[in-house]
Formats: structure tokens, C-alpha cells, sequence
């Protein structure tokens, strides 16, 4: 009985796979298409970001170091002057399409060790597209010169 079973299958799944030749001379958008089967592309879509900035205490405008800026899954620390910059190629939907809102997160990962423990926070950015994308690749975007001004965390 289990042999029936497994011709049945076959069978069903044969027919199935069938279903989807086209002819060899079907055209599609970018050529004839191919000999058996559909046309199957393989990737995500994704966009390069460039970003940059400062890092500064909102009191007097010192900048930090230590300080952790995070954008998609890119995470770079803000050096000596409290200077920052990330390059990314990321699957963040954001910058083109209808989701034009893209966020960046800051924290103070060192806590008081480095001149003070400052408050989270996030900002929302305004990025640029600098070049046009393709299929797939959706362009660069780029936002430099971003101020952040982080205020210290009152003890109680």
C-alpha cells in the first residue's frame, strides 16, 4: 500500500513541475526565458548607508567619548573629539519606498566611567540619496554632520 502512496506523490509532483515549463523562446523583460521552468531570481533587497557625526554634552557642548551610535545593526563608538561615521550595506527599509522614517540609537555603553553617564536616546534622520539603486540594490543614502546632544542622567 505504501508503494501506491509513493507513485501517487510522484506522480502529483510530477505533474506539478510540469505545469511551470514555458517554451524557450518565451520572452520575458530581460531575455528569452529558460529552457524548463520559471525565471528565479535569489536575493534581498538592500541599500547602502553613510552616515556621520558628533557627539556632545547638551550642557556645554564637550564631546564624548565611549559613546555607542547604532543604525540597523551597525554599531560604531564616537572617538576622543566625539566624532562617529558608519558605511553600511543594509536590508533597512528606510530612505526609499514608503518608509522614509529611519532612526539612529545612541547610548552611553561605559556608563559614568567616561566623564559621566549619559540618558539614551533616539533621533530620527534625514537621509539624502546621493545615487540611484537597480532590481534589488535600492541606492546609497547618506546623512552627514548629524549633531547629538546627550544630557546627563540626574541622580536622585
Amino acid at each position: 500500500m505504501a508503494r501506491l502512496y509513493y507513485k501517487l506523490i510522484a506522480f502529483a509532483l510530477g505533474s506539478l513541475g510540469m505545469s511551470c515549463g514555458r517554451s524557450p523562446t518565451t520572452w520575458v523583460e530581460y531575455g528569452p526565458g529558460p529552457e524548463y521552468g520559471p525565471v528565479i531570481e535569489y536575493g534581498v533587497p538592500y541599500a547602502t548607508y553613510q552616515l556621520s557625526g558628533q557627539v556632545v554634552k547638551a550642557s556645554d557642548q564637550t564631546p564624548l567619548e565611549g559613546i555607542e551610535v547604532s543604525f540597523d545593526e551597525a554599531t560604531v563608538t564616537s572617538d576622543i573629539d566625539g566624532n562617529w561615521s558608519l558605511l553600511l550595506n543594509g536590508f533597512n527599509p528606510c530612505g526609499f519606498g514608503g518608509f522614509q522614517t529611519c532612526s539612529l540609537y545612541v547610548i552611553d555603553a561605559d556608563g559614568a566611567s567616561g566623564g559621566g553617564e549619559f540618558q539614551a536616546t533616539q533621533l530620527a534622520l534625514q537621509l539624502t540619496q546621493t545615487a540611484p539603486g537597480g532590481t534589488l540594490y535600492y541606492g546609497k543614502f547618506e546623512q552627514h554632520a548629524i549633531a547629538i546632544a546627550l544630557d546627563t542622567v540626574s541622580t536622585k
